[in-house]
């Protein structure tokens, strides 16, 4: 129709057809993979899935839109394209740790504390709280780390200075 017979036009419906796949995608975890995941005895598959949901829907639709400013290719100068590029990268990688951060903590984390439970040992009663808060601060540093370099910051002398000051 008229009003969209531009690259703005074409533009905004890609977006809307990335925002229905991205619904989709949602809609089928939902659907067809709780279908699957009720028939287990584990809890396990039930929290993955709980845990994937949200961020399955941001990617795909943030890989939607990023990939639909090629139809404003002619309208948008190089440089805000390398910065929105550096944006997706930089989301990518927190959705990633994000992801890798409720894994860890709902997962690794909660059947930890559960096998401690069981034990007569204290030793991992103690072992297990020390773990998780290394766990916590080592996926925010790789996060970070990342994050950085997606903006092509070079961590190179903070990882020496790291190396330097830990001897």
């Amino acid at each position: 129709p008229a009003p969209l017979d531009n690259e703005w036009g074409v533009f905004l419906l890609d977006v809307i057809i990335w925002l229905g796949i991205a619904f989709g995608v949602a809609y089928l975890l939902n659907g067809v993979a709780w279908a699957f995941t009720r028939k287990t005895t584990s809890m396990l598959d039930d929290i993955i899935l709980g845990i994937i949901r949200t961020p399955v829907l941001v990617l795909v639709f943030v890989y939607g839109v990023v990939h639909s400013l090629d139809a404003l290719h002619e309208n948008i100068p190089v440089d805000i394209r390398d910065s929105v590029m550096s944006v997706y990268s930089v989301v990518i990688v927190l959705v990633i740790f994000y992801l890798a951060y409720k894994l860890f903590k709902k997962i690794i984390v909660y059947y930890g504390k559960l096998v401690a439970k069981k034990t007569a040992s204290k030793i991992d009663d103690v072992l297990i709280p020390v773990v998780e808060k290394l766990g916590v601060v080592v996926i925010a540093f790789a996060a970070f780390g990342y994050a950085l370099g997606a903006f092509d910051v070079d961590l190179t002398m903070f990882v020496a200075g790291g190396v330097v000051i830990s001897m």
